[in-house]
């Protein structure tokens, strides 16, 4: 150790031993730096290597050779530039790789954790449907109750008692919308399949018109799942089907008088005849159904999608259509008088032999603007058609102390 220092009372020959043993000290301690140093430059050189690429490190290696000389080559430039692009490419190519590597195993951890979160929400709403659909046990014993006082000999009439209409009421009320499973998917919204059971039952009964119409105004059938049902010539007067899903139905002459249809999907239905008079149909979606002599008098279909719907013969008078969507409609010998069209939109209908008389188009206190540029203005609140431009004209007429503008035959 170097720490050890001469000390003065030593003796010639224990100062002489002294020094030759710091001697060897100091010689291996430059051996072991000599030797620390040539490691350095090994693993720099390795390094060196491995990050340059040894085809670069050789490259530079004689461009710096060449420099001493004072004569630099054209092909040790050339092979100095191609190494280094290639090399800043290859840790490019590494970098994205290292960079793409944990983003896919992260999309890949997002993807699995929403996979089991959708189960999850399935099995929740799964255990619900369950024990909503244990209720139909409830639907059992009332059913065994109308079966034993419509087989009464004294019930001539078909009619049930109040108390068992009050069973009937109060299930259609607990028999709540839930969201199932329709292969691997949950459907999109709620829908209530037991409602619709107990609805076709009911209707496949023969009860006389007292007892449903008393069902039907206090019962709730909304969002009844009726897809595809056979209810022609029913008697569903004033009933609440808000919501419900009634797509490709045979409603041929049913009787929907004053009843709730309120965004009800009723695409491609058969409502050939069936008496729709005051029915609220607002928000329903009608597209491509038959409506053919069907009888909307009064009713309210604000917002209703009619798309492709048709409609020949129909009695659409006193109905409300603002905001109606009758693109492509077959409104041939349809009856529109007194009809709200404000907004409605009739590009492409067929209009053969169409009634608009008397069908109000606006209202003044909607369109703040004088004449004469008022009918200017109305022409963008129905879609501009043929067949009205050619047959009728607009009117300026008061209506219960209001300006309306209506349409009348040239």
């Amino acid at each position: 150790m170097l720490e050890q220092t001469p000390n003065p009372g030593k003796s010639q020959q224990e100062l002489e031993a002294e020094n030759e043993w710091l001697k060897n000290e100091l010689k291996n301690r430059n051996a072991e730096i000599k030797k620390w140093h040539k490691f350095q430059f090994w693993a720099g050189k390795k390094i060196g290597g491995i990050f340059l690429g040894w085809q670069l490190k050789d490259s530079i290696h004689r461009l710096f050779g060449e420099l001493t000389q004072g004569k630099v080559t054209q092909q040790t430039l050339a092979d100095v530039v191609t190494h280094t692009l290639w090399r800043f490419t290859r840790i490019g190519i590494f970098a994205i790789l290292a960079a793409i590597i944990p983003v896919t195993f992260l999309a890949l951890q997002t993807w699995l954790l929403s996979i089991q979160n959708k189960r999850i929400i399935q099995q929740t709403y799964l255990q619900e449907a369950e024990r909503r659909s244990s209720q139909v046990f409830l639907f059992s014993n009332i059913q065994d109750k109308i079966d034993e006082e419509l087989k009464d000999p004294h019930n001539k009439k078909d009619t049930l008692s109040n108390q068992t209409i009050g069973r009937i009421i109060a299930l259609s009320l607990a028999l709540k919308p839930y969201r199932y499973l329709d292969g691997d998917t949950l459907i999109n919204n709620p829908i209530s399949p037991e409602r619709g059971q107990l609805l076709i039952s009911l209707t496949n009964l023969g009860l006389d018109t007292t007892t449903l119409l008393k069902i039907a105004r206090k019962g709730n059938f909304s969002q009844a799942e009726l897809i595809n049902v056979k209810l022609s010539s029913a008697n569903l007067k004033s009933i609440d089907l808000r919501g419900a899903n009634l797509t490709y139905a045979n409603l041929m002459g049913a009787n929907f008088e004053g009843a709730d249809l309120r965004g009800a999907d009723l695409r491609e239905v058969d409502l050939r005849k069936a008496d729709l008079r005051g029915t609220d149909l607002s928000g329903a979606n009608l597209r491509g159904a038959n409506l053919i002599q069907a009888n909307l008098r009064d009713a309210y279909l604000q917002g209703t999608n009619l798309r492709d719907a048709y409609l020949q013969g129909i009695n659409l008078r006193d109905a409300d259509l603002r905001n109606a969507d009758l693109r492509g409609v077959d409104l041939q010998n349809a009856d529109l008088r007194d009809t709200y069209l404000e907004y409605a939109k009739l590009k492409d209908a067929h209009l053969k032999k169409t009634n608009f008389e008397g069908a109000v188009v606006a209202w003044a206190v909607s369109l703040y603007i004088e004449e004469p540029k008022v009918h200017n203005k109305i022409k963008k609140r129905i879609s501009s058609h043929p067949y009205i431009e050619e047959h009728y004209k607009v009117s300026r007429e008061e209506k219960d102390g209001e300006t309306i503008y209506v349409l009348r035959k040239k």
